[in-house]
């Protein structure tokens, strides 16, 4: 029996996804949407780790010693990791 007032949290991307889902009425069609939307928290997650890795070799993400560079090259790389996150996993209708 599932509990209607048991509160389920999720991670940034799960909300993310929970909200898309609400606003376009589709909620409703996932049987266990709580399994799901902890699903998406955890492709998020990897693919996050896996992209990281990847581009954090590329040079143009790579350290330079100085502070305010390294800042921005970081800064650039979480941006592009979270846009192909949010096009791949999370603004994309549900199975």
């Amino acid at each position: 029996m599932i509990d209607k007032d048991l509160k389920h949290v999720y991670g940034k991307y799960g909300t993310l996804k929970r909200k898309y889902l609400e606003d376009k009425g589709l909620d409703w069609t996932i049987a266990d949407l709580p399994s799901y939307l902890h699903s998406v928290d955890k492709q998020a997650e990897d693919m996050y780790n896996v992209l990281y890795a990847k581009l954090s070799a590329s040079p143009q993400y790579k350290r330079t010693g100085e502070f305010m560079e390294d800042y921005r090259r970081l800064t650039a790389l979480q941006h592009a990791i979270e846009q192909e996150i949010l096009s791949e996993i999370i603004y994309t209708e549900a199975v």
